[in-house]
Order: structure tokens, then C-alpha cells, then sequence
């Protein structure tokens, strides 16, 4: 006779200890809501992205908008960012002709259509405080 191990027993194992390793579970952080616009030179930005990376934890990203306006999510589109300093990354890139079909320019970008130095955390010089009850963020850019 084959005796074959309880499949529904391993499955239980298998969530328990996802459950355990989830980060959603236990001790959550909580997410502070962020919103804003980006502005270069003094005009909204009509496009592209922008993440925020906290001190601990995975970055915060959002579209901008064609009013230049965004909102940040973590783990789902505008839940928030998790709270302290965080480095702000800024990009916006023209579609290339690979990009055809695709609505995520940033897969193949083409060139950038604002300053270079804006699309690299440690580079672009910009940094938010995130905590709860913050107002809305102004992310000025501007052209050397």
C-alpha cells in the first residue's frame, strides 16, 4: 500500500508559515498618504513617474498626471509611504518606437525628457519627510 502524505496538512504548514514571513502580518506599518505635483521650472510636469524610498522598507511610486499631480502607493496604487526622510526619484522618458503597444514607458526608455540627474535617488538632491497629517508635497525640478 502507498501511503501518501495529507495534502491538505502541507498546505496548512505552507500558509502557516507564509502567515509568519508575510509583512503584512503582526506588527504592520502604518502608511501615511502622500499626494502632490511635480513642477520644472515652474510648470506641471505632464508625465512620467515618481518613487519615494524610505529609510527602511520598499519604495513608494505613482504617475504623474498631466496636471503634474500624483499620489504614492507601497503595496497598492495610493495607499501611502511608509513614514520618514525619503529620497524622491523623478522620471520621464519618451516613448520609443519599442515602445508601441506598451504602457510602460520605463520598460525601454527612450530619452529622458527631464534633467538626467532627477531619475537617480542619490543624484537628484531631493529628499521628503514623511509623517501623518503631512499636506500635499511640491517637488519643484528645474533645467541647469
Amino acid at each position: 500500500m502507498n501511503h501518501r502524505p495529507e495534502k491538505p496538512a502541507a498546505a496548512l504548514l505552507m500558509l502557516a508559515v507564509l502567515g509568519i514571513l508575510s509583512p503584512s502580518c503582526g506588527r504592520r506599518i502604518e502608511l501615511v498618504p502622500v499626494q502632490g505635483q511635480v513642477t520644472l521650472d515652474g510648470r506641471p510636469l505632464t508625465g512620467g513617474s515618481i518613487m519615494l524610498q524610505p529609510p527602511a522598507g520598499p519604495a513608494a511610486r505613482g504617475r504623474i498626471d498631466g496636471a503634474g499631480q500624483f499620489r504614492l502607493g507601497t503595496y497598492r496604487p495610493a495607499d501611502g509611504v511608509i513614514p520618514g526622510r525619503a529620497a524622491v526619484r523623478v522620471a520621464w522618458f519618451e516613448k520609443s518606437s519599442a515602445d508601441e503597444g506598451n504602457s510602460d514607458a520605463e520598460t525601454a526608455p527612450g530619452e529622458s525628457l527631464i534633467p538626467e540627474r532627477y531619475s537617480d535617488f542619490s543624484m537628484s538632491g531631493i529628499t521628503v519627510d514623511v509623517v501623518a497629517g503631512m499636506s500635499p508635497v511640491m517637488i519643484e525640478l528645474s533645467t541647469p
